[in-house]
C-alpha cells in the first residue's frame, strides 16, 4: 500500500484563548496506519487536528478533535480520590455528629440524675425541723426526724441572739431574709431562712446543698403566704399553725422516708432498661428477705452495691423514678415524725461520697 502524509495540528489553549499550535507530520505504513506521539505542554486545555492528504482510493478528510482538558498527576490522583474523600468525610461527620449528640445527651441524663438524687440525699441530712415567731421567738412547730433531744427555747434563743448580732453589723433586712445562713452549731449545721414575720430553722447533720438552700427558701416563702394573717396577729397560740403536713412533704419530700413495697406488675412497656433491671432487682430483694415493706435507707445501699456499673446519682435518679411512675407504694403516711420511733432506727444512710 502506497505512503500516504498526515498531518496532526495540535492548538493549546489558556484561559480560553489560544496561545500556542504545534503540528506535527508522519508517513503511514504499509499497512495504512501512523502513530503520533505528542508530549502535552502545560496549558488548560488542547485540542487536535488531523488532516490525511488522500490517495487514489481514499479521498482527502480532516479530523478534529474536541478540546482535552489537562490534569497533571495530583491532579489526576486528587479527582480519583475525591469520591473516597467524600465517603469517609461523611463517616467522620455522621460518626462524629453521633458522638456529640451522644454526649449531649449522656451529659443530660447524668445533670438530671444529679438533680433527682439530691431530692432523696437532702433529706438524709435533715435531723430536726423547727418554725419560731421572729418577734415572741415562739416555736410555732417542730419536726423532729431522727429523734433529737433538743431544747427549743435555747435554739430559738441562741438564734435571737446571732440575727441581733447581725443587726449591729447592719446586715439589711431585705438581705438577711434573702440568704440562708448557714452556722456551726457544736456537731450540727444550723441553716436559716427568714421571712418577714417567721424564722424557718433546719438543723442538719453536714453541709447543705444548693438544692437544699433553694428549698428552705421556699418553704419560708409557701409558710408566709398562706399563714400570713395569722403570724401578722399572733398573740402567742400556735394551733393555727398545724396544718403543715403537705407543706414540708412538698417541698422537702418527706415521703421518701416512710414505708414503701414495691408493685409486682409486669413492667416491660413502661419502663427503661435501667428501671426494669433495678425494678426486678427490688421485687426479688423483698422476695428473699421475705418482708412486707421496706425503707428507701435500707434498700438503696443494696442498689448501689449491686449496680455497681451504673453511678449512684442514676441509681438514685431511677429508684425516685419508679415511685414517681407507681412501682413503687408507700404504705402509709406518718405525719407526726417525731411520735414515730421505727422511722428514726430506719432512715441511717451515709450521704458522703454521694453528692
Amino acid at each position: 500500500m502506497e505512503k500516504r502524509q498526515i498531518t496532526a495540528i495540535i492548538d493549546y489553549y489558556s484561559g480560553g484563548n489560544k496561545v500556542e499550535s504545534e503540528e506535527i507530520v508522519v508517513l503511514t505504513d504499509e499497512n495504512g496506519k501512523a502513530d503520533i506521539n505528542i508530549k502535552i505542554k502545560g496549558y488548560d486545555n488542547f485540542q487536535i487536528k488531523v488532516d490525511f492528504e488522500g490517495s487514489s482510493e481514499i479521498a482527502a478528510h480532516r479530523y478534529e478533535s474536541d478540546r482535552i482538558n489537562i490534569r497533571s498527576k495530583t491532579q489526576q490522583t486528587l479527582e480519583t480520590l475525591t469520591p473516597v474523600f467524600i465517603t469517609v468525610g461523611s463517616l467522620i461527620a455522621i460518626f462524629a455528629g453521633y458522638k456529640v449528640r451522644n454526649t449531649l445527651r449522656k451529659k443530660r441524663l447524668e445533670d438530671r440524675a444529679e438533680d433527682k438524687a439530691h431530692e432523696l440525699l437532702d433529706i438524709f441530712k435533715i435531723d430536726y425541723l423547727l418554725a419560731i415567731h421572729k418577734t415572741s421567738g415562739v416555736a410555732l412547730w417542730k419536726e423532729n426526724v431522727r429523734g433529737m433531744k433538743v431544747d427549743e427555747m435555747l435554739i430559738s434563743g441562741f438564734m435571737q441572739a446571732i440575727m441581733s448580732f447581725m443587726g449591729d453589723l447592719k446586715k439589711s433586712e431585705d438581705q438577711i431574709k434573702e440568704e440562708a445562713m448557714v452556722i456551726d452549731y457544736m456537731d450540727y449545721k444550723l441553716m436559716v431562712q427568714d421571712g418577714q414575720y417567721s424564722r424557718i430553722i433546719l438543723i442538719l447533720n453536714s453541709e447543705p446543698s444548693s438544692y437544699l438552700k433553694e428549698e428552705i427558701k421556699e418553704f419560708s416563702r409557701r409558710f408566709e403566704e398562706r399563714y400570713s394573717e395569722d403570724l401578722k396577729s399572733f398573740k402567742g397560740k400556735i394551733e393555727a399553725f398545724r396544718n403543715y403536713g403537705d407543706l414540708i412533704n412538698e417541698i422537702f419530700n418527706f415521703r421518701l422516708l416512710q414505708q414503701y413495697a414495691c408493685s409486682f406488675s409486669n413492667p416491660e412497656e413502661k419502663l427503661n432498661s435501667i428501671e426494669r433491671k433495678i425494678h426486678k432487682f427490688i421485687v426479688e430483694y423483698q422476695k428473699i428477705k421475705d418482708i412486707d415493706y421496706f425503707y428507701i435507707s435500707q434498700l438503696l445501699p443494696a442498689l448501689i452495691d449491686y449496680f455497681d456499673d451504673i453511678s449512684k446519682n442514676l441509681v438514685v435518679a431511677t429508684l425516685l423514678d419508679l415511685i414517681d411512675k407507681g412501682y413503687l407504694n408507700q404504705i402509709e403516711y406518718i405525719k407526726d415524725f417525731e411520735s414515730e420511733k421505727e422511722i428514726e432506727n430506719n432512715n441511717e444512710c451515709e450521704s458522703d461520697g454521694w453528692d
